[in-house]
């Protein structure tokens, strides 16, 4: 049995700098430098602005800490 896939237009994976800039509530000239530098697509720029919004949530600090909260590297 075969299973018809429904895809979607090339046009419908896209961005227009104004649908990215409202999407993201950007400047222009923010808008502007990350579609000039990652193109249109949908996929990644969705990906790159999560990025963007995660990063302030991610420790990047892996130093064990003892059972008292100090840490063990002596740092």
């Amino acid at each position: 049995m075969t299973t018809r896939v429904q895809h979607r237009s090339r046009k419908a994976l896209r961005y227009s700098l104004e649908e990215f800039k409202a999407a993201y509530n950007l400047p222009d000239d923010e808008a502007a430098r990350l579609f000039q530098r990652f193109g249109p697509s949908i996929r990644e720029l969705d990906t790159l602005m999560r990025a963007k919004t995660m990063r302030g949530n991610i420790s990047l600090d892996n130093a064990p800490t003892s059972s008292d909260g100090s840490s063990r590297s002596g740092k």
